[in-house]
């Protein structure tokens, strides 16, 4: 498939996402910009988030589900309700996650240039993940990450609570710094 076809295809997926408001409104503005570029494409996005998530290590990834999620900075009322309301059998965990993002590049020069941006706009994390003929895959993502099980958790949660949404927040200013680039 050529690069235009494969970009245009791409391009009408993140659309129908956008219109049935499955992307992460944060990430939105740099999505639309990244996509402008003629020569890069949007893949998949994760704009970052605080999770509670069930999971059982035995049952692996594909076995969790979200069991409450923002997607931003959570208030500590809201997130203390959700916590003391699961009810279920399975390990419950917090994560704090940064924002994710896989891209596609028209060759391996537009690929570098990519990196090389990202890369001077503060993102550390992230790379080249497979060359194809027509494309070129790359993952970048934030460095900030919290996971543990939630019952070893004991106490008040309002200090790692606190950390998280800080984590949050700088993670939104890199995405802001991002969408502001020149791509």
């Amino acid at each position: 498939m050529s690069w235009t076809s494969y970009r245009g295809s791409r391009l009408a997926s993140y659309k129908k996402a956008l219109g049935e408001g499955k992307v992460d409104k944060p990430a939105i503005g740099l999505l639309d910009r990244l996509n402008a570029n003629p020569d890069l494409v949007t893949l998949s996005s994760c704009s970052g988030r605080i999770d509670l998530l069930v999971y059982d290590i035995e049952r692996g990834k594909k076995e969790s589900s979200h069991y409450a999620k923002w997607h931003g900075q959570v208030g500590h009322e809201d997130f203390e309700m959700k916590l003391s309301s699961y009810a279920g059998k399975l390990p419950l965990w917090f994560k704090c996650e940064p924002f994710i993002l896989h891209v596609a590049a028209k060759d391996v020069g537009v690929a570098d240039s990519f990196v090389k941006k990202m890369r001077s706009n503060g993102v550390r994390r992230g790379g080249i993940q497979a060359i194809g003929k027509s494309r070129v895959a790359i993952e970048v993502s934030g460095s900030s990450y919290i996971s543990f099980p939630v019952e070893f958790m004991e106490g008040e949660w309002n200090g790692i609570l606190d950390m998280a949404n800080r984590m949050m927040k700088k993670n939104l200013e890199l995405l802001g710094r991002l969408e502001k680039a020149d791509w």
